[in-house]
Parts: structure tokens; sequence; C-alpha cells
């Protein structure tokens, strides 16, 4: 088969690669196989992934052929075997490689695209580089889709590209990144608009070598003073590439370069190549040596110079970023122009930068920090010396990534060594090119403690020690307002801020939960206008015993062992030594112990590993301790914990190595090594589980068992005892033959009182190792708990702000209520809303337990109508906790997990919630186990009593009291907390209710038991038909896998089992399949913030076996819930397709795709497929046009095009495809006139258009769906519908109903028939025939609470039946004498009914209403007159011409002016 036999010729170029290196490969390739030519004219270099030159296997994987249809040429690619692995880091050595040889005639930045498909999301990306080296600019590829199709997306914002340096021959390298991708072909372009699409161009040819004229190496760089001369030269060679003898003469392009000689008979060696700054100002230059002989190209090598001068711009010293220490998420660049030394470093993903500085004496420093952000500022952190510094925060926008522009703030610094860091605090910080540093003064007064040191030992578990103290003063006596710092949070100080001098400054420390050991810190003190200090900390934690069988300890540090694949780090506090290893992808550490004696010894791995378990494989002197062992949980990256190993070993020295093949592996301390010396050491017994958690309530409550095994080590069957150690222990067994199974624990609360106990079941056999069960209990009082708020009190419970608002919390008519309404919207730089809840605690700790509340919602206003409310459970502090908000503005119901102010979602449905109802909210947390139960108005049975609304398995957060959430008015009643009833609960996770599955095929389901018994099962069925045997992937939490449902509704259902004895049932639906899921991205347009309309805010009832089971998607603002009913409608319900809206008022481009994308992306990971993408108006609406609105390619970067193209190129690396929609149009105001056509008036619409005219070349230029027009509908030819729009910006409820339909046509053209009902060509005449302020009236959809005057604050608030679905037209109430005929016009486009409603006072209707009917209908309105008289006429298409309200024969004069509702026949 073609390309895949290893040819002589491959194996040729292998060995020169492992001889000569990467380091050459215009001489390593040239002249030994016919290269892929670069097309000379349009530049392209196209490959078929199947014709390489060499296949590399690495890591345990290989490139083998595939099978997919849909292939170009001879096929495709993919590796083997699809083990779901994932290689990110060190892929040039433990990933299979496909080299390519290459010919470039032309140097510079090429864009590159991949076709391939990728079966899964997780399997969908490769890296690409040059010459054996890995591009951070070409890495990550990435958004293939179940079919072939191209990308040139990557993992970060910016498209893939390679820098070709110089023309000649080089080798292409691709490296799997996931095992599943299939990949067909690779495709390299200079123009940046090129896009590849089918087949793609046909593959470049391949042609045999031309001779070149080759220097041994690319470049030169020389680094000169200024006026410093001649410089000493630097050597290099020039040979031919076949070989042959050939007359050389040698130029310079610039005369401060040299070269000497200029000509000879190649080979030519040790050619001296010098630079001479005489005359040059300090700064950079370049140039190029050409060589040039008969028969052949040029040769040519650049040579760059940097000319210092007597001291950088503005300082004493300059530090290039470059050579800092890199930190997060930090890559180097060096795309954009303008920078200095070799390049600059982006801070992406919270990067961080690292400077270590020599100043020559204490002083005042101005330090520079040279950074470009484009047009977006960005949040920084600064510390010196490791403390926090109050300046700078900000880096402030500098228009284009390619502007540079500096930083500068003073700090003291004392003669000597100090480091100075820039991390960035949101996912993209700014580029950083060089660090400057001036002396500016005399050092500024210090702060001074009084001692240098502390030093702390206690126990392990002792809690918190008995305080040392400090005293904090200044050098020179003078009062400063200081802060002090804690470096670890086991390291705790009081106060933590005062005036100098300070005294008594109270440091302990806080032992509880680190292991024993040795660790350090600091407090660290500052104050504006002074030097810090610190003081470092020691800590030394004793063991509460000997080591295991009276041995000796030894601690073994992985910095001290050998690594590979790990990095030393020392982020996370709470190491002992120095700092931990991070294993990364395939790494290791070995480390070499020495043991005195022969014997048995526990080999212990300190290790932090989050919130996901890890597998790691441990093997001593080269033989595997079991199988591969699992890392547990330990909940956090700053939580240590143990896993132990016993082995027999001999005396002397052992090798013990720890291996990960994760992509993210643990974070391991060190090795703790302990043991009884002496042979012959017994087997031990084992238990499962080695610890047991229980929750009972006082007062003589007996728990629902837990079951306990004890078994042999050797597989022996000894006499077995089981002791507790406390009598409230219960064990229905305690002595049996091994294996003992199924032993029965209780607690009994007779004798205990609230709080958290713990006790130990001591194992014994004769002859064996006893071990211990550590038993927990926590008695959780006099639950249940009931708040009633029937006697006024809530004294009990405890009000928390999130936000700048007040919160208004008060007991009214036995309900706790709050009325203030939160402003702030949007937590930092994530989409998570803020606003106040009130929490209380649960008795005994809260632990286990169950929680139930009812909540209304009470906001009447429409800005904050439908805003979230929810409920709060285990609240361990203000910064962790568990949320479950519901939202009807946006139409969501999340489950949410908070950690260190940190918001992610773990689950999340279409739904929110009815305003005006009340919602009965539930939850059961037992352990990591989560059951969520909601009970809407009307429905019936108990709340615990039915099935689970959503459920989750989360272990961060063990215990925590409730809160009440909300964010405007709201009121809540009934709160009760109970301990959990001993009752088998089994709960679907995946999916959640109303979910839609967007891919076809097999589909993962998962669910949540809780009160199992031991050994229990979960089966799974798909309406009715039985899915793959499930799994228990941990503890109460099941997996399976079920083949496709069909297109359409199903239902997911989950059995408990014991046995053959069902326990409970889930039936989870309606679940739609091989539909779509649709993201709504953009501002407070797409948002719906005036769109007040209530009764299309619900979607129509999704049908599941025939039979409607309610709504889908509850949102009420924007066009969400209409749109998702027409496409329904229009596929004839055969096309499930739901909504969540992610609009975001005021985000601009670059918000959107820096700030706000990932936490959205987060929430919604690998189950989205569409997007609809609206933005620019906040954009447009700025008082100067976006500099890039024309640009094209790599000029983009940093521009609203390139940050829109970024957000496409983002969600198809999603794999969901964006439509992109036109921005409507900005209405500005002049005078007492409301609106006034802004185009040709210098007004914002003259930006809108050109921001559109950018979005149309987006579309056509990368294919994306292409959205509705909205400037076209709302302001085109001879168009002006203004009264559609509630405030110059964001249309009304019925703009945003014909936003929906648009957006339908858009997606499906045809579809959804005629258009909404719209009143056109609105003309009003009052004096004159003239049209008297066109645009003065609104129209809109006609609900309760709508303003029915343009110039009174009234509203409608009964709406006869007939009106329903009406477009009303508010009219203004001073034209109530008018007397014209022809006072009121608009046309129709089809039969209508037209409704006048009168005040009740006329008594005869003015005479040109001679042909309306009186319905004896009213309309209900607030203000003076309680309803308004209905009239009915009946017009066909075209106009309709309505007289004065104070026209001939009315009688008497109107109070009020009427209002008109039209209703489509």
């Amino acid at each position: 088969m073609k390309g895949f036999v290893s040819r002589a010729l491959a194996l040729v170029v292998l060995a020169l690669t492992v001889n000569t290196g990467w380091a050459s490969p215009m001489l390593l390739i040239s002249g030994l196989a016919p290269a892929f030519q670069q097309d000379p004219s349009s530049g392209l270099l196209v490959v078929e992934a199947e014709h390489f030159d060499l296949s590399v296997s690495q890591g345990g994987h290989d490139w083998v052929p595939a099978s997919d249809p849909g292939a170009s040429a001879d096929g495709s690619l993919v590796t083997t075997p699809d083990s779901e692995t994932n290689r990110n880091s060190d892929f040039e050595s433990n990933s299979p490689r496909l080299d390519y040889l290459v010919r470039f005639t032309q140097p510079g930045t090429y864009y590159v695209w991949v076709r391939g498909l990728g079966p899964e999301s997780r399997d969908d990306s490769l890296h690409v580089g040059l010459d054996g080296s890995g591009q951070a600019s070409s890495d990550r590829i990435t958004g293939f889709g179940t079919a072939f199709g191209w990308s040139s997306a990557t993992m970060d914002p910016d498209r893939a590209t390679l820098v070709i340096p110089a023309a000649g021959e080089y080798t292409l390298n691709a490296w799997m990144r996931e095992d599943g991708l299939v990949f067909d072909k690779l495709l390299l372009t200079p123009d940046a608009g090129f896009i590849p699409d089918g087949l793609g161009p046909a593959e470049s040819p391949r042609t045999e070598p031309q001779p070149l004229l080759v220097f041994d190496t690319g470049s030169l760089s020389f680094d000169v003073d200024e006026g410093s001369g001649e410089s000493a030269a630097q050597s290099v060679n020039l040979v031919t590439s076949d070989g042959e003898a050939a007359d050389v003469t040698l130029e310079t392009s610039a005369s401060w370069l040299s070269v000497a000689p200029d000509s000879g008979a190649a080979p030519l060696n040790g050619i001296q190549v010098r630079v001479d700054a005489t005359g040059l100002a300090a700064g950079e230059y370049s140039a190029q040596v050409t060589a040039g002989a008969a028969g052949y190209p040029d040769g040519q090598m650049s040579v760059d110079l940097v000319v210092r001068g007597d001291a950088p711009p503005g300082g004493d010293a300059a530090y290039e970023a470059e050579d800092a220490s890199a930190g997060g998420g930090t890559v180097f660049a060096n795309r954009k122009a303008g920078f200095t030394g070799s390049g600059y470093m982006e801070l992406r993903s919270k990067g961080s930068l690292e400077w270590t500085v020599d100043v020559p004496a204490s002083g005042v420093y101005s330090l520079a920090f040279r950074y470009s952000v484009g047009i977006s500022d960005r949040k920084v952190e600064f510390r010196v010396d490791g403390v926090k510094q109050a300046q700078p925060t900000v880096f402030p926008a500098t228009g284009s990534w390619s502007a540079w522009s500096d930083v500068t703030v003073d700090v003291s610094l004392a003669a000597g060594t100090h480091t100075l860091s820039i991390k960035s605090t949101q996912n993209r910080g700014p580029n950083l090119d060089q660090l400057r540093i001036a002396s500016s003064g005399p050092a500024a007064p210090a702060l001074a403690f009084d001692d240098d040191a502390l030093a702390f030992s206690v126990d392990e578990d002792s809690g918190l020690s008995a305080p040392q103290l400090l005293g904090l003063g200044t050098s020179d006596g003078s009062v400063a307002s200081a802060t002090l710092d804690a470096g670890d949070s086991w390291l705790k100080i009081s106060p933590a801020s005062g005036t100098t001098p300070l005294t008594g400054i109270e440091v302990r420390v806080d032992a509880t939960g680190l292991a024993p050991g040795s660790y350090s810190s600091t407090v660290t003190a500052s104050a504006p206008g002074f030097t810090g200090d610190s003081v470092t900390v020691s800590l030394q934690v004793a063991g509460s015993g000997p080591p295991p069988g009276g041995g000796d300890e030894t601690i073994y540090e992985t910095e001290a062992a050998a690594l590979s694949g790990v990095t030393i780090r020392s982020s996370y506090g709470g190491f002992t030594g120095t700092g931990y290893g991070d294993f990364r992808g395939a790494a290791s550490a070995t480390w070499t112990i020495a043991v005195p004696s022969d014997g048995r010894y526990t080999l212990a791995f300190r290790y932090a590993v989050g919130i996901k378990d890890r597998k790691a494989t441990v093997t001593v002197d080269g033989t595997a301790i079991g199988s591969v062992t699992l890392l547990p949980s330990t909940g956090a990256w700053t939580n240590w914990a143990e896993i132990e190993f016993e082995q027999d070993l001999t005396a002397g020295s052992h090798s013990v190595r720890l291996s990960t093949s994760q992509n993210r592996g643990p974070n391991v301390d060190h090795l703790r090594v302990t043991g009884a010396g002496g042979g012959g050491n017994p087997p031990t017994l084992v238990v499962n589980p080695e610890s047991l958690s229980f929750s009972v309530a006082a007062g003589g409550s007996v728990s629902a068992p837990k079951a306990l095994s004890v078994s042999a080590s050797d597989g022996g069957s000894p006499q077995i005892t089981l002791t507790p150690s406390q009598p409230w222990v219960l064990l229905d067994t305690s002595s049996g033959t091994a294996p003992l199974n199924g032993v029965n624990v209780r607690i009994d609360s007779a004798t205990l009182s609230t709080g958290t106990r713990s006790a130990t079941i001591l194992a014994e056999a004769p002859g064996y190792t006893a071990v211990s069960v550590e038993v927990q209990a926590t008695v959780t009082g006099t639950l249940p708990v009931v708040y009633d708020f029937n006697d006024g009190d809530a004294s009990a419970w405890t009000v928390v702000q999130e936000t700048a608002d007040i919160p208004d919390w008060q007991v009214q008519g036995g309900r706790y209520v709050q009325q203030a309404t939160a402003s702030g919207s949007i937590t930092g730089s994530d989409t998570y809303l803020e606003g106040t809840y009130s929490h209380v605690s649960v008795p005994g700790g809260g632990g286990d337990y169950a929680v139930s509340v009812d909540v209304e919602s009470l906001e009447t206003s429409i800005l904050a109508r439908g805003d979230d409310i929810g409920l709060l459970f285990r609240r361990a502090d203000d910064s962790n906790f568990y949320r479950l908000s519901l939202n009807s503005r946006f139409g969501y119901t999340r489950l949410e997990r908070v950690i260190n102010n940190q918001t992610t979602t773990m689950a999340v449905t279409s739904q929110g919630y009815r305003p005006g109802n009340v919602v009965r909210l539930g939850v059961r947390v037992e352990g990591p186990l989560i059951l969520v139960y909601r009970e809407d108005e009307g429905d019936t049975g108990g709340l615990f009593d039915q099935p689970p609304y959503l459920a989750a398995w989360d272990d961060n957060i063990a215990a925590g009291g409730i809160g009440l959430y909300t964010r405007s008015g709201a009121a809540f009643d009934n709160v009760r907390i109970d301990s959990l009833a001993a009752l088998p609960r089994v709960g679907v996770s995946r999916p959640v209710p109303f979910d839609v599955i967007a891919t076809e095929g097999d589909i993962s389901v998962e669910a949540v038991a809780q009160g199992a018994p031991n050994g229990a099962s979960v089966r799974f069925e798909v309406n009715g038909d039985s899915c793959d045997a499930a799994t228990e992937f941990r503890p109460g939490v099941f997996r399976a896998t079920c083949p496709a449902p069909a297109v359409g509704e199903n239902s997911i259902t989950a059995v408990l089992l014991d046995g053959n004895v069902e326990l409970d049932r889930h039936d989870q639906g309606p679940v739609g399949f091989a539909g779509d899921k649709a993201l709504n991205l953009g501002d407070s347009i797409t948002q719906g913030i005036s769109d007040n309309y209530l009764v299309d805010g619900i979607s129509q009832p999704v049908l599941l076996a025939g039979q409607p089971v309610g709504p889908r998607q509850i949102s009420f603002r924007g066009y969400q819930s209409p749109l998702a009913d027409g496409l329904d409608r229009d596929a004839g319900f055969n096309n499930p397709i739901v909504f969540f809206n992610e609009g975001i008022p005021g985000v601009r481009s670059d918000g959107l795709l820096i700030d706000r994308l990932p936490s959205i992306l987060e929430r919604h990971a690998g189950s989205a497929n569409l997007a609809f993408l609206q933005i620019g108006t906040n954009d447009a609406n700025r008082n100067e046009l976006d500099p890039g609105l024309g640009c094209s390619g790599a000029g983009c970067d940093g521009t609203f095009k390139g940050y829109v193209l970024d957000t496409v190129l983002t969600l198809r690396g999603e794999g969901i495809e964006p439509f992109l929609a036109r921005i409507p149009p900005i209405f500005g105001r002049v005078g007492r006139t409301p609106y006034s056509d802004p185009l040709g008036a210098g007004l914002p619409n003259e930006r809108v258009i050109a921001y559109n005219e950018a979005i149309d070349e987006l579309v056509q230029e990368f294919s994306t769906g292409d959205g509705p027009d909205f400037f076209d509908f709302f302001l085109g030819d001879g168009e002006n519908r203004i009264s559609l729009i509630d405030d110059n910006i964001h249309p009304n409820a019925l703009g945003y109903r014909l936003m929906a339909w648009l957006w339908h046509q858009s997606v499906r053209p045809g579809g959804e028939g005629p258009r909404p009902l719209v009143l056109e060509n609105i003309c009003v005449r009052t004096t004159s025939s003239a049209c008297r302020n066109p645009l003065l009236y609104k129209q809109n959809l006609l609900e309760p609470g709508n303003p029915y005057y343009v110039d009174r604050d009234v509203v409608v608030t009964d709406i006869p039946a007939a009106l329903a679905e009406g477009v009303f037209l508010s009219t203004e109430n001073d034209h109530k004498t008018v007397t014209r005929t022809d006072y009121l016009e608009f046309t129709v486009d089809r039969d209508v009914d037209v409704y006048v409603a009168f005040p009740p006072n006329v008594t005869t209707v003015p005479g040109w209403m001679g042909g309306f009917e009186d319905t004896g209908e009213s309309l209900g309105v607030s203000a003076g007159a309680p309803t308004l008289k209905l009239y009915r006429a009946t017009y066909g298409p075209g106009a309709v011409v309505l007289g004065g309200p104070g026209a001939a024969g009315v009688n008497p004069t109107p109070s009020n002016n009427y209002i008109v509702v039209v209703v489509p026949r």
C-alpha cells in the first residue's frame, strides 16, 4: 500500500535525524528524495496523509490505514490502538509521527489546514510541526466533525500557522493528539482568506531535488553596544547540496555587515561574519548574506543585530519577556511586529511571567512594562518578591495587538536580587515584550517586623496552635497603614491589617488535614509608599503515633527523584521540601530508597489530584505492585492525601517508580517509607470499605445499615473478631470465618449529642496483622427543623449580599420575603449571576440531609421579572456551596457548584419557572450523591415521592448549611430540613429532562443511587428496551451505553435493583434525539431586554408517545421559545430543538470571545451543535470606527472582525456551527421628536453599516451560516419600523416575535408560514394632512402590564379572550380632542379585525365609526377609567383609516384617547 512501506530512503532520513538532529533541515533532507513542491503562483503546498516519507511509532501507538469513506486519493490514516489517549505535552517523543519532505520557494507565515473527521468530540485533534519540533502556533488543531471536513482552528483563539524562515527544504510533521482522529490531508497556504472545501486542491507534485547552496545555519545574531565598532567574528560554512564544487560569491545587504572571504570554491568553510556598529543608533537591525553560483539558486542566511545604548529607553536595565520564567498558559510568539529581543510572551489562560532582577542600591525604581492588548483592557496581578502590590491592576487597551505601550509603576527595592511577577487574572491577558527598570530616587521607608522567623512544632490533626507574637514598625518611625497576608491556608494571622506600630500580632498554625512532615510559609506586610517585609514561618507536623511496626520513617522528596515528564512546581501550598512533581502525559518519578533490614515496609505516596480520580502504576525494582492503581480525588489541588502500599524488601537499595500516562496526572509531593525490621511479616486482614460515615438524628434513632466486609490478604480463612471502640457502633455480627461479608454496621444515637463523632472497628485474627475501620457519625440533633415564619421570627438566618445593592429581607404574612433588585448581573469574567441569599446552619454540621422550600417570585418589574430564584445547600462558607438556580428570563434550571468563588455547572435544563406560581424545590444529599426535586404549581404527589428532577455526583463539599437565594422580589416559605429517610432512590443524571442530544448513534447514560444496599445494580432502558449492562463507575454512580434511540422524543429509564428485586425507578423524559441544541450568543438584544411578553415564553408541550408531557422551553425573554416552536412545527415535530439564551448586556466582540465564551462553553461542553450569533451593536455604538473592519488575514488580529472570526473558529472547534446575523440599526433622538433617521447625520448607523459589511465578509469568507439581516428589516430601503423598537436599540415583544420569524427563515427558508402581523406605514395627522411624528406611536403584542399611552404611565390590566395574540397600537392621550376623520392610518397585509377601545364616558361614538359594532366587552385598564369599551370592524388587506376621538358625532367629548388592537382573522 502506497506510503506504508518503510523504504530504504526513509531509513536514511531517520538515520540522519538521529545522528544530526533537526537543527539543519536543509542539509539533512536535500538530495535524499523528491520533495513535495510548493506551487510558485498560489503558494499552496498540499500533501495526502497516506503519502508520508516516514511513519514513526511512539508511545505505544502507530499510524495505520483507515477505512472511512469519503477520503481523498488513496485513503486516510488513523492511530491504533483507540484507547482514548490524549497527548498534549512531550508529544514529539511520545506520540506517533508522520514526516513529509517538502520544498518551499517562498518564506513567510503559512495558514495550516487539515482535512479529517472526529468520530467523537474527544477524538478530534492533532499536532503539526516542522523539522521534528512541535510549534505552539500549530499544535492542538481541532474542530473536526463526524464527516470529513477542513479545519484551521486550534484550541487557542488563533488559527493554526507555521513560519517558514527561508526558501528551501524542510520536513513537515504530524503527530497524534487524540487517538481517534482520522487524518486525510494537510494544506499550507500564505493566503489568510483561502478556505479549502470538498476534497480540496490536488496534492502538490513531488519534484527531483534542485541542487542548492546551503549555509549550515539559517541565521546569526549579534548583540553589541552603541559605538563599539567592529564585533568579533562568527564562523559559518557553505556547501552545495549535490556535493559538487562551485565558484561562490558572497554579498551582504547592509554596510554594517561584512564577510571574509567574499568568494571561493564550495565547500567554503570558516566564513567569518562580522558587524560594525559605528554610526548606528541604539536599536534593532536585520540583513542577509547571499551566496551565488552558476547553476544554483541563491542561498541566504539572515543576520540580526541589536545595538544597545548606554541605557535602554527610559531606564538603567532592560529584561526581555522571553527571558523570564513563564507559568500558566504563557506562550512565546513573534507574529506581531515592533517587539524587542527575539519575540514577546502571550499571557493566556491566566498565564504569568517572573523576572529575577538585580538593583545596585536601595531606592525607588520605576518599572516600565512594554505590552500590547488590543481593544479591551486586561486585568493583572503584580507581585514584588511574592508580595501582591496595589498597582498595576489593569493594562489599558492599546488599540491593536501590534501597538505597543508602557505601564509604569514605582516600587521601593533594597539593594540586591528581587523577583517581579505579572499574572493575568483573565483567560486572555496582555502580550508582554520587555521590562525596563530605572532609578527614580532614594529608598522609600520600609516596614520592619521585630523577628525574621517563627517556628512551630505540633502534632498531626492537633487543630489551632497557641499563638506566637510579632510586632511591626517602620524604618523611619512614620505611620503606615499595613496589610498582612498569610502565604498558606494553615497559617493564621490576627489582626490582618492595622496602623503601625502594630504590637501583639498573633500568628498561629492549624494542622487540621496536614500530613506529618515539614512545611514552610511566610507572613508578608505591605503598605502604600513603604517597602514590604516578611517573616518565614516553619512548621513541623509530627505523626500521631509511632510508624507501623515500630520502624523508622524516611521521606524521599519528589524533587530529588529521577524525573521524566514531571515538572517541579510550588503553585499549590502545603507541600514538604521545596515543591512537588506535576505529572503530565507519559511521566514518571523514580526514587532510590535504602532500608536497613529485611522486612515488610509501607510505601506511602503523598499526592493531590483535584476533583477527578487519576491512574498510576507503581513498580518496585521493575516489578509492578498489583495492576493500575487509582489515586482517588482529594477534592482540590490544595488538598494532600496519601495512598499506601505494603511491600517485602530485602536490606539495601531499591528502585521505586510511580508512572502515569493520562494527559493530566497527579501532583506528587513525596514518598514516605516506613517499616519494621525483621522478616516473616504476617499476612494482613483487608477491610472494605476502609471507612464508614453516617448521618443520624439525635434522641435514640438508629441509622440505616451500611455493609462491611473483611478478608485475608493471603486468601486464608482465619477466625475474625470485630470490636467497636464505642458502644454506639452496632454490629449484627462480631465474629466469623474469612471472608466475612455483609456485616451490617449501624449507629445508635441514644447517648449522643449533636455534632460529629469518630470511632473505629478493630478487625483481628490469629496470625494476621490487625486493621481498623474508621467510623464517623454526624448527629443532626433535633431534625427535622421547620421554618414556616408564622411567628414572624427570622433571627436564625444570616443575610449575605453578593452585589452592591442593599438586600431587603423581612418576614411578611408568614413568609420570608426579599424585595430588593440586584443590578450586578455578571460575576467576573464568567456568565453566572449574583444576588443575595439568607442562610441558616443545619443541626449536626449539615452532612447528609434533605431540604425543601416553597418559593415564589414576586417581581412585577418588566426588567427584573423572571429573574434568578433558588436554593443553596451544603453551604460551607460564602465562597463554597452548591446552588440550585431557576431563571425564566433566560430559561434554565441549573445545578451549580461554587468552589473558592469559581462557579461551574453540574447540570442544566432549558426550563425556567412560571412567574407568579409557587415552585417547591427539594434536595437530598448523601455523601457525594445529590438528588434534586422540583414540584411546580398544579403537580400532584409529594415532593420527595416523585422522581428526581436532576441528579449529580460531587465530593467537593462534604457538609454545610442551606440558603434561600434570589436576585429580585421573592417569597420563601415552609423550609424543612430533615434527616434522610432510609429509602433507596435512583435518579438519571445524564441526560437531563427535556434534553436534546444533537448527535446520532449510541448514547451514554448515567444514574445516581442513594440509600442503595451493598451490591445493588442499575438497569437502563430506552423506551422500555434494555441497554448494555451498567457498571458502577464510582460508589452510587452507574453508567451504561444504550443503542441509538429513535429520532424524536424518547424516555430514558433507570431501574434500581437488589438482585432481581426492583427498589426504585426513574423515567427520564422526554429526551430528544438527533435534534438540535442551539446557543443564542450576543448582547442585550439577544438577551431580550425589552421583551415583556410572557405568553410566548413557554414552548408548546412536547409529545412523548402521543401524550403531551410539558414544555421543553420556559424562557420569557427574547425569541427562543417561539423560534423553537416554529422550527419544531416545521419539522413535523420530529426534530427536537432547544435554545439556551446566552445573551449578555453590554458585551462587545472581544469580551464575548475572551471573557464570556469559555464559561458558556463550559456549561454546554460537548452538547450543543448550533450557535445563533448576533454581535456588534456595542462595538458600533462607540465614538470611533474599529480600524480593522476592512482587514484580512493576520491583519484582523485584535479587531472586531478578528474577534468574531476567532469566536467562529472556537465554536467550530467545539463542534458547534455558527450562524451570523447582521445587527439592527441604532435609532437616535433629536429634541422633542422622539426619533430621526440617523443615516448621513454622523450618528451611529454609519458605523452599524460598516460593521454589517464586515459580518457579510465573514459569512462569505468562512462559510458560516447566513443569519438574518436585522438592519434591512428594521431600517431597509423605504422601511422604518421604529414602532417595533422600545428604547432606540432593543426591539419590543412584537419585534422579538419578528426576529424569531427572521431567524427561522434563515435557518429553514420557506418555513413557518406567513410573517407575524405588523402594522406598516403608520401615519398620525392632528392639525394638517401631513403625517405628524409618523414614528411616535408604538405597536406591540397585547398583554396585561402593557403601557397603552405613549405619554402616560397607565397600563392594561384585563384582556378579553378575543384579543389574544392581538397587535395593539398605543396612542398619545394628548390627542384625545383631534377632530379629523383621517387621524390615524396604517396598512395590513391580511384580513383583520380592528378593535377601537373608547373611554366609557362616551355614549355616542364619532360618525367615522359607523361600520364598527359594539362588542359588549371591555378592556381593563389602570388609572381613573376602570375599562375601555371595545368596538370592532373587519378590514381586508390594504389601508386602515381611523378618525380622531373628538370627530363629529361623538358625545360627550372623550375623557381620554382611544387605543387600537388589530387581530388577524
